[in-house]
């Protein structure tokens, strides 16, 4: 079996060979953003094929794509960035009556519309539908969508066609239960807070990043008893969300924007709270805030946005359950340019040391168990309040202008397996105060 969850895309050149020595056992093909309709001829002999992923292939169209209409146990595609493609793929998923196709994913592709919609109700096993960025989707579409009968994933972020209408569509999807409407204008500004009750009760996931949610809208979906993450924005602090304080199994939060101080304070009461990220504008007193004795010992994965560090960490040194902590920017960076958006989308977006404003503009890259402030200089006194994260795995100060003296203060993370230190002067002595440690990144070759 030749899977590429495990490979690179491959060149689309050689899929003639697959088809040739691989049709009885290939099962997820994943081909380069290179591929044209002529490359894709040879797919039609995969019979066994599961998983076919053609996102981002340009040069590929809607008769490139005929090869679906030959794959009846295909379970999941991607053909998201692809602008030439229409709706007409579709036509070739429903060919076969007993397609067992679980997940497509059509995201930013501008050919999709309506007209093609109408056949998705034909996929009884389609448990996932991706139609981000699909600017042609309209109300009528919305219909066909939620005749879907075994849809549990729907993702309609920046569908700007789709109005009021179409959230009172989806109160015909008891199965739903992730639901993204992020940055959909036409649904907010033509629904009233009471619209927002169409949400079915299945829900347990749904993003409303880009619409200015208010308390109001809140309290009319307080009948999502089991919503497990939420994300919103807040777009002006008009006032406290005192509903947020009705989601009782709230699991993951992401607030972004300018939410009220007393919103954070209701944040901290949260019993469930695992994960919480907040892209705003943070004072020393809202971190505060959040550091009560509820979150001490239940929230694991802390991300935030516009703290100064040097002044302000004293609090975070109480979460000691804490297992991932992202600190972005700095708080001259709201200055420079304020994220509007959900902030994953700026993790990897790094400014140029040499710029004036390259050490305090993005701070770190965290990923699982990893704690990290890159590029922005820290004084040791900042160092010593992350010693009490004493179940900390992974620790990057890459380019943070950490003395070798400052270290002893990090001497107590006895769970600490690694260490990033590269471009910091730091000296082979300095780092006996780690002598269990089985990493250490303080030079470019490691």
């Amino acid at each position: 079996v030749f899977d590429t969850r495990f490979f690179k895309p491959i060149p689309a050149s050689y899929l003639g060979v697959l088809s040739r020595y691989g049709s009885h056992s290939l099962r997820s093909l994943s081909v380069m953003f290179s591929a044209e309709d002529h490359h894709l001829s040879p797919v039609s002999n995969l019979s066994s094929l599961t998983s076919l992923d053609v996102s981002q292939c340009a040069g590929v169209t809607t008769k490139g794509l005929s090869c679906l209409s030959s794959l009846p146990y295909l379970t999941s595609l991607n053909a998201s960035f692809c602008p030439q493609i229409s709706d007409r793929i579709l036509h070739y998923l429903t060919a076969n009556k007993s397609s067992p196709i679980t997940i497509i994913k059509l995201k930013n592709c501008p050919g999709i519309r309506n007209t093609g919609l109408r056949r998705l109700p034909l996929l009884s096993s389609l448990t996932s539908l991706d139609l981000q960025f699909c600017p042609r989707i309209k109300d009528c579409g919305m219909v066909s969508i939620c005749r879907i009968p075994s849809l549990k994933s729907l993702n309609l972020s920046d569908c700007m066609g789709l109005s009021v209408a179409s959230l009172r569509n989806i109160a015909t999807c008891p199965s739903l239960v992730d639901l993204n409407i992020s940055n959909c204008q036409g649904i907010f500004n033509s629904a009233r807070p009471e619209d927002f009750a169409h949400i079915p009760a299945s829900v347990t996931r749904l993003s409303l990043v880009q619409l200015g949610v208010s308390d109001d809208h809140l309290s009319h979906m307080t009948h999502l008893a089991s919503l497990s993450c939420l994300l919103l924005h807040c777009k002006y602090p008009v006032g406290a969300m005192n509903s947020l304080s009705r989601f009782t199994c709230l699991e993951e939060l992401a607030v972004v924007g300018n939410p009220h101080q007393e919103t954070l304070c209701l944040v901290s009461t949260l019993p469930s709270l695992r994960n919480l990220t907040l892209s705003c504008q943070m004072s020393r007193a809202g971190l505060r805030s959040l550091c009560t004795s509820t979150l001490t010992s239940t929230l694991t994965s802390l991300s935030l946005q516009g703290v100064r560090l040097q002044s302000g960490t004293e609090p975070i040194s109480c979460l000691t359950s804490l297992r991932t902590l992202r600190v972005q920017h700095s708080s001259s960076v709201a200055r420079v340019r304020p994220s509007l958006k959900f902030l994953i989308l700026d993790l990897f977006a790094k400014p140029s040391l040499n710029s004036p404003t390259g050490t305090s503009k993005f701070i770190s890259v965290a990923v699982s168990h990893v704690i990290g402030f890159e590029l922005l200089p820290l004084k040791g006194k900042a160092l010593k309040h992350i010693s009490p994260l004493s179940s900390l795995k992974e620790l990057n100060l890459s380019f943070c202008g950490i003395k070798g003296a400052s270290l002893r203060h990090l001497s107590s993370l006895r769970s600490l397996e690694s260490i990033g230190l590269l471009g910091n002067p730091v000296q082979q002595a300095d780092l006996e105060c780690f002598s269990w440690l089985s990493c250490f990144v303080v030079r470019e070759d490691g």
